[in-house]
């Protein structure tokens, strides 16, 4: 889905859309929820951090 696709199902502007990607801006919670219901997706998945663990412990290294 393209960033004009986004903004035409959200109502957000492009650009904006382009700033929040490139972490220029940050969006409301209102401007979440919109995005995320054009992407089909629910809004805390926005905020679902994943931390690899290391295969080899740093101090072994």
């Amino acid at each position: 889905m393209s960033q004009d696709d986004v903004s035409l199902a959200s109502g957000v502007d492009r650009s904006y859309i382009s700033e929040i990607e490139n972490g220029k801006s940050a969006p409301t919670l209102d401007i979440i929820d919109r995005i995320a219901k054009a992407l089909n997706v629910h809004p805390e998945e926005f905020f679902v951090f994943t931390v690899n663990e290391p295969k080899q412990p740093y101090e072994d290294i």
